[in-house]
């Protein structure tokens, strides 16, 4: 497949980002993860089909330790930024998260690359509980951000893969944006996809 565009993928986990980027013809020129077990997940996925993103420490460890203007160029940012801050299970303490390293500022890097590199895109995701913290407070100030001080267009919906075919509840934020949003105006997040299977069938239940 021919590559369309070119892509960066930060707190990649074990790389969903960049299965779905790479399906639609996108190629991943730097990607970031801390954990050691999802690195090495993540390193025996794509190794094969992207070793040049390894050979040539595109790789990064600690995106802290970037600086943005290293960064090589590219077209989309894809970030799954630290969630636990946001979420039910964590302790909702959101920006002012210092737990494991101030997870809950790392979005502020996320702003700086976009800063420094003006992507055409970005994808974020997070839980669906962000909308929400602190009573809108949280996510009003991401909204502002993007849309005043980088000045990218901001749209976003809460998903479950459910909507999308399938059989797994698991609701997220996904947060898309353009720098020229003048061929977009009319951007829309796909229809639903109806189930065909549930748990049920997957299991042989009755």
């Amino acid at each position: 497949m021919i590559n369309q565009f070119t892509f960066i993928d930060l707190f990649a986990g074990i790389g969903g980002f960049h299965l779905a980027m790479e399906e639609i013809g996108g190629k991943c020129v730097f990607a970031s993860e801390i954990d050691e077990y999802a690195r090495k997940t993540y390193e025996y996925n794509f190794k094969d089909k992207n070793p040049e993103l390894f050979a040539n420490g595109l790789f990064n460890d600690d995106i802290r330790k970037i600086s943005p203007l290293d960064l090589p160029d590219f077209d989309v940012l894809c970030a799954g930024f630290p969630c636990q801050p946001f979420s039910q299970a964590g302790y909702k303490r959101g920006f002012n998260d210092t737990h494991k390293s101030e997870r809950g500022n790392l979005f502020f890097n996320i702003v700086d690359i976009l800063k420094y590199k003006k992507p055409k895109a970005f994808f974020l995701e997070n839980v669906r509980g962000i909308v929400h913290h602190d009573n809108g407070k949280t996510f009003q100030t991401i909204r502002e951000i993007i849309e005043n001080e980088l000045e990218y267009s901001f749209y976003f919906k809460v998903v479950k893969a459910s909507d999308y075919g399938l059989p797994q509840l698991k609701p997220r934020t996904f947060m898309i944006g353009f720098r020229d949003d003048e061929l977009l105006r009319n951007f829309q997040f796909p229809a639903n996809i109806p189930l065909k299977y549930n748990m049920s069938d997957i299991w042989g239940a009755m």
